[in-house]
């Protein structure tokens, strides 16, 4: 089996101590493909998130999206 090209992620940060939880975004800022989360962490999705698209349009991480789509 090869390396994956998705993740798939639910609530990937609930009940993790600080130290797995950092292993974790740590991992994942080097995964090269795509991730699929569903989190109510905004931090961990600050992290986790570099470009987030919703009905074709793009943005940086989660704060970015949330000041630009949310709040129009």
């Amino acid at each position: 089996m090869g390396s994956p090209n998705v993740l798939l992620l639910d609530e990937p940060s609930y009940d993790l101590d600080i130290q797995t939880l950092t292993i974790l975004e740590d991992y994942l800022d080097d995964f090269p493909s795509a991730l699929i989360v569903v989190s109510h962490d905004r931090n961990f999705l600050d992290r986790a998130a570099e470009e987030i698209e919703k009905n074709n349009s793009r943005w940086g991480n989660f704060s970015s999206f949330t000041k630009d789509s949310f709040l129009t």
